[in-house]
């Protein structure tokens, strides 16, 4: 009864549409830094609230877009959002495995121990973001990213 929603997919099969409301299972959604736009975090909320009494977990990785959770840059490097200061491709799939196992061994026990994945992300825990903390600090962050690329724009015309 578990069910794991990559971020991504918000785009692909909008969760409005979707009768995710009505799911009981167990859920955790791990976003990015640029995930972080209105729409996008009331979706996730609506299925949030609507939880029927099963975990709801939110997590956001700081410095981090949605390429960091494929293997893109771990083959070509990283080719969005040029001016924002990104994460280490190892660190941030590593930081979405650890939280992945951490929510499995919660619910249903497997994998038995994760003494190895309360290490890795208390060691990043300063970027790791639960629930919608990151809500006001990633968009300031978004903003900052799009006035600089307007100023780069500006400039250049």
């Amino acid at each position: 009864n578990i069910m794991w929603c990559n971020p991504r997919w918000v785009g692909l099969f909008p969760l409005e549409r979707r009768s995710i409301y009505k799911l009981r299972n167990h859920l955790i959604f791990i976003n990015t830094q640029t995930f972080h736009i209105e729409s996008n975090i009331q979706a996730i909320d609506k299925v949030v609230d609507n939880s029927n009494g099963a975990a709801r977990e939110v997590y956001t990785i700081m410095h981090t877009t949605h390429e960091t959770q494929t293997d893109t840059p771990h083959i070509m490097g990283y080719w969005l959002n040029w001016f924002m200061t990104k994460l280490d491709p190892d660190v941030g799939t590593k930081i979405n495995n650890h939280l992945t196992l951490k929510f499995l061994n919660q619910h249903i026990g497997i994998p038995p121990t994760v003494a190895d994945s309360d290490l890795y992300l208390e060691k990043y825990k300063k970027i790791i973001l639960k629930e919608h903390l990151c809500t006001q600090k990633c968009q300031r962050e978004n903003y900052k990213l799009f006035y600089y690329h307007f100023q780069l724009l500006y400039r250049n015309s």
